[in-house]
């Protein structure tokens, strides 16, 4: 597979979370990365991108905003009360967690920061739940890229290329 952004952002962000998110919930809860609702269980949690913007390019650097979303569905016949309680209590766990690995010691990601969090609002197929109570966390950080130039390619023959420093590549498939 070849290393990409998207490849990059999966792996070094999403996966991330994920994996923090499983051990701060001893896996009681199912997490997982996707941008489609899909019932798991009767509480879960699910993390999607929501905006991917780029804040800074130099010259064999990137610096890009990742937006995440983290949303926590509960669903519980309990009374309203109890309920609000309930998602209360696990949206302040997920962001203590954020807050407490805002910067990836492996410098993956760094500057995290919960920018907003909204409570009991429903999109798309989450309407049609009953009993569903929804926390979203409107989480962001920022990731460096780096990467090295080679040369620019002048001429190929779909398998052979020659860069503007006369260097060769082989490419196989």
């Amino acid at each position: 597979m070849a290393f990409t952004p998207t490849n990059y952002i999966y792996e070094n962000v999403l996966k991330r979370f994920q994996t923090l998110l499983r051990t701060e919930f001893s896996g009681s809860f199912p997490i997982y990365i996707g941008e489609e609702y899909k019932k798991q269980r009767n509480s879960h949690i699910r993390i999607f991108i929501n905006e991917i913007n780029n804040l800074d390019s130099k010259e064999k650097s990137i610096v890009n905003q990742i937006d995440l979303s983290i949303n926590v569905y509960l669903n519980i016949k309990s009374s309203d009360a109890q309920s609000k309680l309930k998602i209360a209590d696990v949206t302040n766990r997920v962001e203590q967690m954020l807050f407490e690995n805002k910067l990836d010691s492996n410098k993956l990601y760094y500057d995290g920061r919960v920018e907003e969090v909204i409570m009991d609002s429903k999109d798309d197929e989450e309407v049609f739940v009953d009993n569903l109570r929804v926390s979203r966390i409107n989480y962001s950080v920022k990731i460096p890229l780096k990467y090295n130039t080679y040369g620019f390619f002048t001429t190929s023959d779909s398998k052979n290329f020659l860069t503007s420093s006369n260097d060769r590549f082989l490419v196989l498939n």
